[in-house]
């Protein structure tokens, strides 16, 4: 089980990094022209799938716990009463 959610959330990064260099593609054509190397557009793209991943470790935890809120205290608040 542990293996399918690995293997899901990579397909999801590389998915999403092929995108991104498919939308990108003119500005990656002005950086090139502009002097940058094939290795600085690499080194972009990788910075920001490890971003995206580091931003969504977090809510796949929260997932798969099986919770969507935060543990309380068990305790119940009314709501206030305007007026």
């Amino acid at each position: 089980m542990l293996l399918l959610v690995v293997a899901v959330a990579a397909f999801n990064i590389i998915a999403t990094l092929v995108m991104v260099v498919k939308e990108k593609r003119a500005d990656i054509a002005i950086l090139r022209t502009l002097g940058g190397s094939p290795r600085e557009m690499l080194t972009i793209f990788m910075t920001q799938g490890s971003s995206h991943r580091h931003s969504s470790a977090p809510s796949a935890g929260v997932l798969l716990s099986g919770s969507s809120s935060p543990p309380t205290s068990g305790a119940i608040v009314a709501p206030a009463s305007g007026g």
